[in-house]
């Protein structure tokens, strides 16, 4: 599973992940998540702070019980906001972390398995 800036937050129940993580079976994924430390942070514009509402939190919470759960998780974060601009550049290294252990042919006249279009 790959996440970027995930919407982990209380639009419609998302803050309550992190607990259904702990409550449920362990699935066999693994994940990559990526956010920003500037990402909506849950103030609003009376300055009122909501842990609900923050992202960046959020996020980690949900890291936190997915690690504690015993998923193989790579989190990332960088000084970005909500945006795709860090994950967008990261996302060969996401890719190649999510498939590391995936076959690769070493037969030079494989040309399918080195194609982004197959020629079956």
């Amino acid at each position: 599973m790959l996440t970027g800036i995930g919407t982990f937050v209380d639009l419609k129940g998302g803050h309550v992940y992190p607990e259904k993580v702990l409550a449920s079976e362990k699935k066999p994924i693994r994940i990559f998540m990526v956010d920003g430390r500037n990402n909506n942070r849950g103030t609003n514009d009376e300055g009122e702070y909501d842990p609900h509402r923050d992202w960046f939190l959020q996020n980690v919470r949900l890291m936190e019980a997915l690690t504690k759960k015993g998923y193989d998780v790579n989190y990332s974060w960088g000084m970005g906001v909500h945006s795709h601009n860090m994950g967008g550049a990261m996302l060969p290294e996401m890719m190649r972390w999510l498939w590391r252990d995936q076959p690769v042919s070493l037969d030079p006249r494989d040309t399918v398995e080195r194609s982004f279009r197959s020629k079956k």
